[in-house]
């Protein structure tokens, strides 16, 4: 039971995601939570889905566009991502990017 209530960061392996996109993703009925790591240079396709999605950068600098608003983020800000919208970015400098992403589930 334990391990379906707590995600141990501290101690998890992240998993491969994509090509320099690694993460570790915990699930609810109607909610995501993951920690993603992004190497540095990595680039996130521009993309929409219907939920709602945030970022909140702890390490690195992402360069971000969303609908037609574009700014690089730092540690400390947060992105939003509304439903349907496309976005999509990369990470920017020679630092590797780390964000905790909350995501609303499909169907819920």
């Amino acid at each position: 039971m334990s391990d379906s209530i707590f995600l141990r960061w501290h101690s998890a392996q992240p998993q491969e995601i994509a090509p320099g996109v690694r993460g570790l993703v915990k699930s609810g009925n109607s909610l995501e939570v993951g920690k993603i790591f992004l190497k540095a240079g990595t680039e996130l396709k521009r993309h929409a889905h219907m939920e709602e999605q945030m970022f909140y950068l702890l390490e690195g600098r992402l360069r971000y566009r969303v609908g037609e608003v574009e700014e690089v983020a730092g540690p400390g800000d947060l992105i939003y991502f509304p439903g349907g919208i496309p976005h999509g970015g990369c990470v920017e400098g020679d630092a590797d990017a780390v964000f905790i992403e909350l995501k609303e589930r499909k169907g819920a």
